[in-house]
C-alpha cells in the first residue's frame, strides 16, 4: 500500500473518489494488515468508506480462519472488502458464502466481448443479479467503450472501470483531469480508479 500517493487530497477537494487497492497473499498472511490499514488511514486522512481492499481467490484459498478474522477487523474500520476477478476461479460462489464481502468485480474477460457474445452477456447479467440479491456492490472491469458502459448500466451495473474512462495515470494527473473545477467528467458507469495509487 503506497502511502505517498496524495490520494487524501481527492476527498479534501470536495469529490468522493473511491480507491481500490489490490492485496497480495503475503499482506494477508502478515498478521498486521488491519493495523497497517488503520495507520495509513490516520496518516493520510483518507475516509475508510472510500477505500476498497481487493482480494482474489489465491488469497482466500490458504487459510479461511485468518482471512475471515482479518476481513472482520478491516471492515470494523469502515473499509470494504471486494472480491476481484470474480468468475475466473473454481470456487468463487463458495467464497461468497464463506466470507463476509462487500462487493465483487466482474472479470474483464466477461466484459470485453459483452455486446457480441450472448454467453458473456448471460454471465454478466446473472452476476449483477446475484450481487444485488446478496447486497454486494458490483463493479465491471475492462470497459473499453461507451456502448459497453451503457449496456452495463442498463443491465443494472452501477460501477465500472476501464480504458473507456481513461488509462492508468499518476494521482496528480487524475486530480487535474477529473476533479479540478471545470475538469472533464468521465461519462458512463463510474470514474476510473486512479490505478497508480493502488
Amino acid at each position: 500500500m503506497d502511502r505517498n500517493t496524495g490520494v487524501g487530497g481527492f476527498e479534501q477537494s470536495g469529490h468522493d473518489v473511491r480507491l481500490g487497492v489490490n492485496l497480495s497473499p503475503s499482506q494477508l498472511q502478515s498478521g498486521n494488515l488491519p493495523a497497517t490499514v488503520a495507520t495509513v488511514l490516520k496518516e493520510t486522512g483518507f475516509s475508510p468508506h472510500l477505500l476498497d481492499l481487493e482480494v482474489t481467490e489465491d488469497i482466500l484459498i490458504d487459510d479461511d480462519d485468518i482471512a475471515r478474522e482479518t476481513f472482520r477487523q478491516i471492515q470494523n474500520l469502515g473499509v470494504r472488502i471486494a472480491f476481484d476477478d470474480f468468475g475466473t476461479g473454481y470456487a468463487s460462489l463458495t467464497y461468497l458464502k464463506k466470507f463476509s464481502l462487500d462487493g465483487l468485480k466482474i472479470d474483464k474477460s466477461f466484459v470485453r466481448d459483452l455486446r457480441a457474445d450472448s454467453d458473456d452477456a448471460a454471465i454478466v447479467g446473472c452476476t449483477i443479479s446475484l450481487g444485488r440479491q446478496l447486497d454486494l456492490r458490483v463493479i465491471a472491469e475492462g470497459i473499453e467503450s461507451a456502448a459497453t458502459a451503457d449496456l452495463l448500466e442498463r443491465m443494472g451495473c452501477e460501477e465500472g472501470q476501464g480504458y473507456h474512462f481513461g488509462p492508468p495515470m499518476p494521482a496528480a494527473e487524475f486530480e487535474q483531469k477529473f476533479l479540478k473545477q471545470g475538469a472533464m467528467r468521465p461519462a458512463g458507469v463510474v470514474a476510473p480508479e486512479p490505478a497508480s495509487a493502488a
